[in-house]
């Protein structure tokens, strides 16, 4: 019978994937926060030009759960160069901001630059006071 795979199949060794970084920064949120906020990661295999999409969601357990989106992550195959698309929020009909990420290393930096951001710092002391208050 003819083996068509190499005798050992390994992963790249050193290669950080984006949902690896998004996860921590999950559980970072949880720490800091007494665990009264979380973050949740969801994933999509997109199917257009990227082949993965995850969705980082900031959420409030007391709240019922709510979850308040900050941003999404998209990347191929190959894990990068990754794509971050921020939220627009608190205006919907501002422009996303998009950027992208050569190695995990940047993909780190865009990461932490976007949860110190004063839009989403603001929302996650709002998220805090409310679940306290709940």
């Amino acid at each position: 019978m003819t083996d068509f795979w190499p005798a050992v199949i390994k992963e790249t060794p050193g290669l950080v994937p984006p949902i690896t970084l998004l996860k921590e920064a999950g559980t970072d949120l949880g720490d800091k926060t007494n665990h009264m906020l979380r973050g949740q990661v969801e994933t999509n295999a997109s199917g257009g030009d990227y082949d993965f999409e995850h969705i980082f969601y900031i959420v409030a357990p007391a709240l019922d759960n709510y979850r308040y989106e900050i941003l999404r992550v998209l990347h191929g195959i190959t894990l990068y160069p990754a794509r971050v698309i921020r939220r627009p929020a608190p205006n919907v009909f501002a422009p996303a901001v998009i950027e992208d990420a050569p190695d995990a290393a940047q993909l780190r930096k865009l990461l932490q630059a976007a949860f110190n951001d004063p839009t989403v710092q603001k929302a996650v002391g709002a998220l805090l006071a409310q679940s306290k208050a709940a």
